[in-house]
């Protein structure tokens, strides 16, 4: 995302095809340009055309950065198209997941352990044995997936499939959990100070959002947030929309841009540094009436990889407050 910026105009080289344009002719769209603002005008033209009643689409709990990226496509597809069908999304990239990790028909596909706690409905769908061999049998005939990841691939053909709720959590001034990929050893090289622990939204004003982000200690002077902020406003293409970036240090100015536009936000976005709390005060008249926000938290210490978040979807109350 941050690579194309979500321009049109921009286009990603791609290592493994030697362009910056889908080279293939069967594909939806040849010629087209890698980029996230041509991603998502593919998918809105599949949803347009097909009308799905039920839409199944990557996690953003999955550790594949192009399962995440997907997730987010589809969500601002939807979004874009003012559609509004079932959604539910499923794992394929996650520690320890699934259990064994070889093919295992007459296993149960069951979730990661994180996930069953987390405020997330689960769903199960039974598979007979013949579906499970089909599953298997087609699986196969992805061979330039299953020559680096068999293992993984076979796994999946069990006696059911596994699909977690897309419902979005309401964001408010009552405190609620931040998703968090375990990590671990992520975590033990930067420290746990930046697992994000709980976020916060309120509105001061009718034109000013704030988001609060509390983390378990108070970060040291060398440590670094990076917080990416992306409004869904009803009738505001996606593309369009600002997509801001704030690059907090303790102890300096923040630095705001807009993807979007490439130009700063920094007379229009404050932040406060309150002990374990960051808190972001975005003075965008669009940003505040939002009907959806994702976020997405990188948090580390300074020329380190830094830890990340997955992207997660809220929904925003309308009003003076968001409460």
């Amino acid at each position: 995302i941050r690579e194309t910026t979500l321009k049109p105009s921009a286009s990603r080289y791609h290592l493994a095809t030697g362009t910056r344009v889908v080279p293939y002719r069967d594909a939806l769209s040849p010629g087209s340009p890698y980029n996230a603002s041509a991603i998502i005008t593919d998918f809105e033209s599949v949803i347009r055309s097909f009308g799905p009643t039920i839409v199944m689409f990557p996690s953003s709990l999955d550790l594949n950065p192009d399962h995440q990226a997907a997730y987010l496509y589809v969500t601002a597809a939807l979004h874009d198209l003012g559609a509004n069908p079932e959604r539910y999304t499923y794992l394929v990239h996650q520690r320890n997941f699934p259990v064994p990790r070889l093919y295992s028909p007459s296993a149960i596909l069951a979730p990661p352990s994180f996930v069953t706690s987390l405020p997330v409905a689960l769903y199960t769908l039974p598979l007979s044995t013949a579906e499970t061999r089909l599953k298997y049998r087609a699986t196969l005939l992805y061979q330039s997936q299953t020559d680096v990841s068999y293992g993984l691939l076979a796994s999946f053909a069990r006696r059911n499939e596994l699909f977690l709720a897309d419902d979005h959590l309401h964001l408010s001034l009552e405190t609620i959990p931040f998703f968090l990929i375990p990590t671990d050893f992520m975590l033990q090289k930067v420290g746990r100070n930046f697992e994000l622990r709980s976020l916060t939204a309120s509105k001061p004003t009718q034109t000013t959002l704030r988001l609060a982000l509390r983390s378990p200690a108070v970060p040291s002077a060398d440590s670094v947030i990076v917080v990416s902020i992306f409004p869904l406003t009803d009738g505001i293409p996606f593309a369009e929309q600002p997509k801001i970036v704030v690059t907090l240090q303790r102890g300096q100015q923040a630095d705001v841009v807009d993807l979007t536009s490439g130009s700063s936000l920094m007379n229009r976005v404050t932040t406060t540094d309150q002990g374990t709390s960051v808190t972001i005060d975005i003075d965008i008249p669009d940003v505040a009436k939002a009907s959806l926000l994702i976020l997405h938290v990188e948090a580390g210490y300074r020329d380190l990889e830094l830890y990340s978040t997955p992207w997660q979807v809220f929904r925003m109350s309308q009003g003076n407050s968001a409460d």
